[in-house]
């Protein structure tokens, strides 16, 4: 009777422990899931220009993994649809910092450096930075040749900015926002 009573409180309790160690594999994937439906939502809502909700997707996201680029990335760009833009440059520092490959975030990011240096070399010099690593990825990056023009023209080299602009408009002589960029130079 007592090997009765053991096997009676043993094998529940086997079954018990089986249960919790399958629940808690079967979870481990579920946050990898969770991740990827909370940014494919974030996306759809920028498409929708639905930025408050778009960040609050992003958000989530970044709570289930706080080094995910992709919703900082996200982030990011909701946050430049609502116009909140110090939170906005916060968010690309940390996109560049974890993706170095996001050629986009590095151009965004260089030119809200340009836009707010007023006259700060160290800010200049860091749009600059990110300019030529963007070219240096992908010499054929337009948005990479108008951010070195920007550089250019801001420390005072007209000659080379405008040689920058005109290699962005070799690139894509179809491309109307290069000839408005020309026109602001």
């Amino acid at each position: 009777m007592n090997a009765t009573r053991r096997s009676f409180i043993y094998y529940p309790a086997l079954l018990s422990l089986f249960l919790v160690a399958l629940v808690f594999l079967g979870g481990c994937s579920n946050p990898e899931k969770a991740k990827a439906e909370h940014v494919s939502k974030g996306e759809a809502y920028l498409k929708e220009s639905k930025f408050q909700e778009a960040a609050l997707e992003f958000r989530n996201a970044l709570q289930l993994d706080d080094k995910l680029a992709t919703a900082h990335w996200g982030v990011a760009r909701a946050y430049e649809g609502l116009q909140r833009f110090p939170e906005m440059l916060s968010e690309l520092k940390k996109t560049v910092e974890l993706d170095q490959n996001n050629l986009e975030a590095k151009v965004k990011l260089g030119n809200l450096y340009l836009g707010g240096s007023k006259g700060s070399a160290e800010l200049i010099a860091e749009a600059e930075r990110l300019a030529k690593d963007v070219l240096q990825r992908d010499p054929k990056n337009i948005e990479g040749h108008i951010l070195l023009s920007s550089v250019r023209f801001s420390q005072n080299q007209k000659d080379e900015a405008l040689a920058e602009l005109n290699r962005a408009i070799e690139l894509d002589p179809n491309r109307s926002e290069s000839y408005l960029s020309l026109a602001r130079f």
